[in-house]
């Protein structure tokens, strides 16, 4: 029975990592109405997926047994502190797979992954500094519509937005040929909600910590999520500053002139595909879409729950056996 549920949990991570994507689709709908708590919510999904796929191995140490490959007092200290560690007496499982192994490799993987995350982040902030370094010898500070704002000289009309720090809000001489004022107002306030939110800030850290594991669909679908769900946290900024009318109408101006992703590598664009269909054509939630939430939900509870329970006797039996270890 024991051996059965450790089963079932690792079998539940490794299901949702293939079978979440769906469910967040589900949910979608439901989620758009509170589109901050939804980001917040994703990102809180990638890492609690990570930690518990990480604590799978931990885990099943506790009854899987194998070959000793350390020195005897080495092992004999492992013994305890595994013993300490296990909320499971009595239970045996002997393999081949040293024990050692199953905590040790979540270790080495979980140290490469930061060195990844710590990699993608420099490369992202580099970026973003190039990409405003390269705007401020292109732009001039201008008041529009009672916000400062960087005008760009390109009669290609674009409207984005930048880090505070390397630049800020940008519209280009040709969006301000193409809108109207209440569109001019409506696309600064949207892009004005992501400096002001700091979105590019949520975007970091999320690009940040899936780096790693950006190949697991559950990720991936939560990473495209997490940018749709800003964009729509900006829309209702703008909503509510303008109106839908103007920003929906210059959306479909900006439409056929957004930009090719990457572009900037830190922009957040106002424009985009679908995006005035999801503006204005903003679906019911199903019934079926708040189930759908509650599950991710009850999921996210449940497995931050087990993880941290997992890793937390992990502390506890270290903090008990390590002084008895001093010796060694």
């Amino acid at each position: 029975m024991t051996f059965l549920l450790m089963f079932l949990i690792a079998a539940a991570v490794i299901a949702w990592s293939v079978l979440g994507p769906r469910a967040l689709r589900r949910a979608a709908p439901y989620l758009a109405r509170m589109p901050r708590a939804a980001t917040l919510g994703h990102l809180g999904l990638i890492a609690s997926w990570a930690a518990a796929a990480l604590a799978i191995g931990p885990m099943f140490a506790w009854i899987l047994t194998g070959p000793e490959v350390l020195s005897p007092d080495t092992t004999e200290v492992c013994q305890r502190c595994l013993a300490t560690a296990s909320p499971i007496a009595g239970v045996s499982i002997r393999t081949g797979l040293p024990t050692v192994a199953l905590l040790v490799a979540p270790v080495l993987v979980a140290a490469v992954g930061l060195g990844m995350s710590a990699v993608h982040a420099a490369r992202a902030w580099r970026r973003a500094r190039s990409d405003g370094s390269d705007l401020q010898t292109r732009t001039t500070w201008h008041r529009i519509a009672g916000r400062r704002v960087r005008v760009l000289e390109q009669d290609d009309p674009t409207v984005f937005a930048l880090p505070r720090a390397h630049g800020g809000v940008i519209i280009s001489e040709g969006a301000l040929r193409l809108l109207d004022d209440d569109e001019v107002r409506a696309v600064l306030a949207h892009e004005d909600a992501h400096v002001r939110q700091r979105h590019h800030l949520i975007m970091l850290v999320a690009t940040t910590i899936s780096a790693p594991v950006r190949w697991v669909p559950l990720v991936d679908s939560a990473m495209s999520a997490i940018r749709q769900y800003l964009e729509i946290a900006a829309d209702n900024a703008a909503r509510r500053a303008v109106s839908t009318t103007a920003l929906a109408s210059a959306l479909l101006k900006l439409e056929p002139h957004h930009p090719e992703v990457g572009a900037h590598h830190a922009a957040l664009h106002a424009g985009g595909p679908n995006r005035v269909q999801q503006l204005v054509a903003r679906p019911d939630a199903p019934r079926n879409g708040a189930v759908a939430a509650a599950g991710v939900v009850a999921y996210l509870l449940l497995s931050a729950t087990v993880t941290a329970a997992i890793y937390a006797s992990y502390l506890l039996a270290a903090n008990a056996c390590l002084p008895g270890a001093a010796g060694f």
